[in-house]
């Protein structure tokens, strides 16, 4: 079996062979699902890295089948979604860690995010991310296994059987703006759009 370091002492090394942020454009961080890497070790080796030279950021996990299975880790209430080095990232790939939540309130500023599935219920969550923040540039989450179109009503819309790429569109109350949510082939943009044709 390798041999495993713990990421806090890992970074104290480096840190004291480095103490200036590092310039970093692109972060790959392969985890081991059975010491899955929770917000308290990602924090450190995001504030590591010099802010704004972060665009992309790969997560994976160790090829550990041979171990017990852990719970499952999770995206929401981390301290490190708040750092620069996380908000000014574009690009976020998951397909290689499917235990970790996809939680578009810490993800919807990404510009596109690769993961293995996308589920109607992370539309929802997605479209409402969009609904609190109308300021969120456009997001492309492009994903191997997509929601059945048309959409259920669960999303609360349809998309017609002739027109399965359409868009459908969501207002948002108090103002003239609307979430488009248009389904592609292997993807979905969500983007705001003023509130012209809303249906």
């Amino acid at each position: 079996m390798p041999k495993q370091y713990h990421s806090f002492a890992f970074f104290n090394k480096l840190n004291q062979a480095f103490p200036n942020q590092i310039q970093v454009t692109s972060l790959s961080m392969k985890i081991c699902r059975n010491y899955c890497m929770h917000h308290e070790e990602i924090f450190p080796i995001l504030k590591f890295l010099k802010p704004g030279y972060l665009k992309h950021i790969k997560i994976v996990y160790w090829n550990d089948s041979h171990m017990p299975q852990p719970p499952i880790s999770r995206l929401n209430n981390l301290g490190f979604a708040e750092l620069e080095q996380w908000r000014q990232a574009e690009e976020l790939d998951i397909r290689g860690a499917p235990g970790f939540s996809f939680m578009p309130s810490c993800m919807a500023h990404f510009k596109v995010i690769r993961k293995t599935r996308l589920s109607e219920t992370d539309l929802i969550h997605l479209k409402q991310a969009f609904v609190t923040n109308p300021s969120l540039s456009p997001c492309t989450v492009i994903a191997e296994n997509m929601p059945r179109v048309p959409l259920t009503t669960t999303l609360k819309s349809y998309i017609p059987d002739d027109t399965p790429d359409g868009p459908a569109r969501f207002q948002i109350a108090g103002n003239n703006l609307a979430v488009l949510i248009d389904i592609r082939e292997n993807g979905v943009t969500v983007r705001i759009e003023k509130n012209e044709a809303v249906y």
